[in-house]
């Protein structure tokens, strides 16, 4: 008698000659369970069909146990890890009245396609314009990068989008940064880069020269331009609306005053002067460019809704003025300086200069100090504040060394720039 356990035990009374085989066929006429599926495990190995349950060491009272056979049985596989990001399935956006940027009508009525048609799906089927192909969403038409219809309103709508994505505030960091190595630099500096070369240091090597005059209007003039033509001719209602509120209108009016006498008629004033290197003609444009996008950005995108004129709003105001009066004042000093005929450096008297030396750099300074004290919390007019003092104090010291070394009797209580301090 022998116990066989497979999900119960059952008693089987063999003979002394009975095999694995006869065990098999007794389960599975009592269980059901196919012979060929069963392993006869006893003593913690399977025993073959053929073996003898003597010979394998089965006794009376001893137990054996009945396993299924299993399909498979392969290692099992390690986890994959993945290190790069899974990618998100593109999710269509609606976009309003998105046909109009599939057409438009240009001045004589007639209406253009801006996208190309797909040849095979036919008219009313545009192709997407990607950077370097154009692609089919209906039949996965995609040509070659030849037949891209690059053309240079595209190229330009391309840029002017990267352009209008960069915030005032990063515009003023990256002032704010160029104001502190441009300090640095005309300080101490290499010699070469120290002393600008134009004026009574013009000298060669910095290109061609351009006339005095040429030189002041073409390179001022980006600061008056960029925000009069964005008002004039592509500001919205919201804008319009925001540029109306009494502190905002007050700061675009003493921009706009300060760069119409600086770009339209001081230039037209001077008496003779040396001409501009092309260098320095070129840096003075790339920053009125820089300056006048960044200051019109900030007033008509985003200064306050609602802007009120406060206390604070009428000191800077004050403090714009009076700087502005000094530097009108020292500009009619400096070209009243010598008459008809004379050429040669004299030394400037009157108004501020009895104070500094370079009056027309401290009015201007002054000038922008009160326009960020009006426009706070503005980075852009606060950068603009510290670059104009980061350009021209360093200047307006070179000046009053220059006067120093070349005029033996130049007055010793002058200061350079900022009076009775440096």
């Amino acid at each position: 008698m022998v116990f066989v356990r497979t999900d119960r035990t059952h008693v089987l009374e063999l003979g002394s000659t009975a095999t694995v085989a006869d065990v098999k066929a007794a389960i599975e006429a009592r269980q059901g369970i196919p012979a060929d599926e069963q392993r006869v495990m006893f003593a913690g190995r399977q025993l073959e069909d053929e073996s003898r349950l003597e010979s394998c060491g089965v006794s009376d009272d001893s137990q054996m146990y009945i396993l299924m056979r299993l399909l498979g049985g392969a290692k099992k596989r390690k986890k994959k890890t993945y290190t790069k990001p899974k990618k998100q399935k593109h999710k269509h956006k609606k976009v309003k009245l998105r046909v109009l940027k599939f057409y438009k009508v240009d001045d004589s009525g007639k209406v253009q396609r801006l996208r190309k048609v797909c040849p095979q799906c036919g008219p009313g089927i545009f192709m997407a314009t990607h950077f370097n192909r154009v692609y089919c969403g209906k039949c996965h038409l995609t040509p070659g990068p030849a037949v891209i219809p690059l053309s240079i309103e595209m190229v330009l709508q391309a840029l002017g989008s990267a352009i209008w994505a960069i915030s005032t505030d990063t515009l003023a960091r990256w002032m704010g940064v160029s104001a502190a190595v441009t300090f640095v630099t005309l300080l101490w500096g290499p010699a070469w880069l120290r002393v600008a070369p134009y004026g009574r240091y013009s000298g060669q090597g910095w290109g061609f020269f351009i006339g005095n005059k040429t030189a002041w209007i073409t390179q001022e003039m980006w600061s008056f331009l960029v925000p009069a033509i964005w008002l004039s001719c592509y500001a919205t209602e919201e804008q319009w609306q925001r540029v109306k509120q009494p502190a905002n209108a007050l700061l675009m009016a003493m921009f706009l005053c300060h760069y119409f006498n600086r770009d339209f008629i001081f230039p037209f004033r001077l008496r003779g002067g040396k001409p501009t290197p092309f260098t320095v003609w070129l840096m003075a444009t790339v920053f009125c460019l820089y300056n006048g996008w960044m200051q019109t950005k900030f007033i008509l995108c985003d200064a306050p809704a609602v802007a009120r004129i406060t206390d604070r709003t009428l000191a800077g105001a004050v403090v714009w003025l009076a700087g502005w009066c000094i530097n009108l004042e020292a500009d009619n000093i400096l070209i009243n300086l010598r008459k008809p005929g004379e050429t040669g450096y004299k030394i400037p008297r009157g108004g501020a200069f009895e104070l500094v030396s370079a009056a027309n750099y401290f009015g201007e300074i002054l000038e922008w100090c009160g326009f960020a004290i009006a426009a706070y919390p503005s980075p852009p007019a606060a950068a603009f504040a510290l670059f104009t003092f980061a350009n021209l104090a360093p200047r307006g010291w070179r000046h009053h060394l220059w006067y120093k070394a070349h005029f033996p009797a130049y007055p010793q209580n002058r200061c350079a720039v900022i009076p009775y301090f440096w």
